[in-house]
């Protein structure tokens, strides 16, 4: 797959994830506390087959997506076992570490 595939995919899953949580705000304001519309499943589907299509064994992609919430790594945050920093601060970097 190529890195612009790629990106589009996570442009558009965050996209999505963005506007269910704006959509659970409003459902909030109108119906509640306990009101809430979960696209778990849709999410879910999207990052396994990108999990088997990089063979993610590490998880990198829900690290990046879930842990990180998408947001950039710091120098020295992720790191290689022999110490050597691992840069992730973006879907590129994300992209690079599962295709090197």
């Amino acid at each position: 797959m190529t890195y612009e595939k790629f990106n589009q995919f996570l442009v558009e899953l965050k996209r999505l994830q963005d506007a269910e949580k704006e959509f659970n705000v409003a459902l909030k304001k109108f119906a509640g506390q306990f009101s809430f519309y979960d696209m778990g499943w849709h999410e879910q589907l999207t990052v396994n087959i990108l999990r088997e299509v990089f063979d993610d064994k590490d998880d990198w992609i829900g690290y990046w997506i879930y842990e990180r919430d998408w947001k950039p790594c710091k120098k020295g945050d992720v790191k290689e076992k022999d110490g050597k920093n691992i840069p992730l601060r973006n879907n590129k970097d994300l992209y690079n570490l599962l295709t090197k």
